[in-house]
């Protein structure tokens, strides 16, 4: 009976929605929203979530013009780095209030990196306060670290000789007279049951897991947006053919990721607009630079050459054109062409050569010895098991035209497809010898995460991809602030990759929306689909 009643809300719930007045804005979701609070939102849209509810120091915006990131305040009203950039002085908005009447104080904000950072709560952001004075257990050792003046005036103080940035403390602010009630050893479970007190434009609605969760206009926040929405409804439809009816149903307002066939198809339909975004998501081909039986390197990709012919074997503009068509571009490296430091990737594009890539292996000694029509050296054929998720249809396609690519200049390979949990698990164990991934790249650009050599620190590094002269850059990029500069930096970036071939770059993706034109008003960049509801307009 209950269940029944249940369905009978949730059909009640979405038929008023569409039959009523009621200025509702319904965004289709690919996977359940699990959890809210930004310790432990995990997913995409469990983070735009929980950025919606709970607000951070700071608001970014894209600069289309300038191709970067511009930082403005939210909660602060100012900020001022002290003389050797080891510290910030931040002072508060004295307006704000959570959700149940209490003022939003500096205590909250110390409290929420407390929190962040203490080893028993295991946040999503424990383990990255690198720059940040800590204990032996990576927690911050708050009365080092924030120096509190009075309600609305704290001053951050980081570790000596390090190169922080607003990022570093643009963490979504918490409410302490709530949450520094409960027992951090077994903090996840008891935050399930403790009220929702937020700060941010919408406040927390209806939420049915595996169904649908629901954000209200808040009257309490001091953000007063330019939107008439009262309501953003997140809808649960794990299947893509789903989505895509339930939009051209008007059942959904708002869905991305739409695979280029459906968006080609959508371009007439006067009933949507479709947005484009660069895409700050590529694919690749990963070899393991080192042995997954040994730190010695891989038999046949520990040599960057091999890898380099391996490169220009592989015809990605024959991907592009077949799949992607105009919603995609080949890539050069990990970072986005449209980028302002984005100095040389274009450079370095390798065009399908497969006649230079039998020269380099034939002169490394791989022939075909026994005219069997695979490449052979000291008795060992070069063969290899190419790994990739199941339920990729874009990566599948892939793998099927790198194989034939292959294939025709004499390597076997064997397309093995793993369930996306397990195939996760070889990644962060190295247990892979070639796998096609992707990355959706962060802002701003993080690349020692990914490429830096010391493995113990890089878990993300799932090549094993080892270099000083990388390492280098990466550390002096790290510490630079002047763009011009940095635009040097990243172009000398981007040629050493080229040298080594750490992976081969296949293409990026772009990242297609597909919006009711009720909606309107929506600011859609590199930045992400969802950002600043509280600015969407219903016509």
């Amino acid at each position: 009976m209950k269940s029944r009643l249940l369905v009978l809300i949730f059909i009640t719930f979405f038929a008023c929605s569409e039959k009523t007045t009621d200025k509702s804005i319904i965004i289709g979701v690919d996977s359940d929203i699990e959890n809210i609070y930004p310790l432990y939102a995990y997913n995409l849209y469990e983070g735009i979530i929980s950025e919606i509810l709970y607000l951070t120091p700071f608001a970014h915006q894209w600069n289309d013009k300038e191709h970067s990131l511009e930082t403005y305040p939210r909660m602060v009203d100012s900020w001022q780095w002290g003389k050797d950039s080891t510290s910030v002085k931040l002072s508060l908005r004295e307006n704000m209030n959570w959700s149940d009447g209490e003022k939003i104080t500096v205590d909250d904000l110390i409290f929420s990196f407390d929190l962040y950072s203490d080893p028993k709560v295991q946040s999503k952001f424990y383990g990255s306060f690198n720059n940040f004075i800590t204990d032996s257990d990576n927690r911050i050792i708050i009365e080092e670290t924030f120096l509190r003046e009075n309600d609305y005036s704290v001053t951050v103080k980081f570790k000596d000789n390090s190169y922080p940035t607003l990022f570093e403390i643009d963490l979504p602010i918490l409410p302490e007279h709530i949450l520094g009630k409960l027992d951090r050893n077994n903090f996840n479970t008891q935050l399930e049951n403790t009220a929702t007190v937020t700060s941010g434009p919408f406040k927390l609605g209806r939420w049915e897991k595996q169904q649908f969760l629901t954000l209200e206009k808040a009257d309490f926040s001091f953000i007063r947006g330019e939107g008439n929405a009262d309501r953003i409804v997140f809808k649960v439809v794990p299947d893509y053919n789903s989505r895509k009816t339930q939009l051209l149903k008007e059942e959904l307002d708002f869905i991305e990721q739409l695979r280029p066939e459906d968006a080609a198809g959508l371009l007439t339909d006067d009933n949507f607009i479709l947005k484009k975004v660069k895409g700050r998501d590529y694919d690749y081909v990963g070899w393991n630079n080192l042995s997954p039986e040994s730190a010695k390197p891989h038999p046949l990709f520990g040599n960057p050459e091999i890898r380099l012919a391996l490169t220009n074997a592989i015809n990605r503009q024959e991907i592009l054109s077949q799949y992607l068509g105009e919603f995609g571009d080949a890539a050069a490296g990990p970072i986005p062409p449209y980028f302002l430091y984005d100095s040389g990737s274009s450079d370095y594009k390798i065009s399908y050569n497969p006649d230079k890539a039998v020269e380099i292996l034939n002169r490394l000694g791989w022939t075909d010895r026994n005219k069997d029509g695979i490449l052979d050296k000291n008795g060992k054929n070069f063969s290899f098991e190419l790994a990739v998720a199941s339920g990729n249809p874009r990566r599948d396609f892939a793998a099927n035209i790198i194989k034939n690519n292959l294939t025709q200049i004499g390597i076997e390979v064997n397309i093995v497809n793993h369930e996306f949990g397990i195939f996760v698990d070889n990644l962060f164990e190295h247990k892979f010898d070639a796998w096609i991934s992707g990355w959706f790249v962060p802002l701003p650009v993080d690349l020692k995460s990914y490429w830096y050599s010391d493995l113990g620190k890089t878990p993300l590094n799932f090549p094993a991809y080892q270099s000083k002269e990388t390492d280098k850059l990466i550390d002096t990029i790290t510490k630079t602030r002047d763009n011009k500069t940095l635009k040097k930096l990243y172009s000398s970036f981007n040629e050493q990759l080229y040298k080594d071939q750490p992976v081969s770059f296949l293409f990026w993706v772009d990242n297609v929306i597909a919006i009711n034109r009720k909606v309107s008003n929506c600011r859609i960049d590199p930045l992400g689909p969802v950002q600043d509801v509280w600015d969407w307009k219903i016509n």
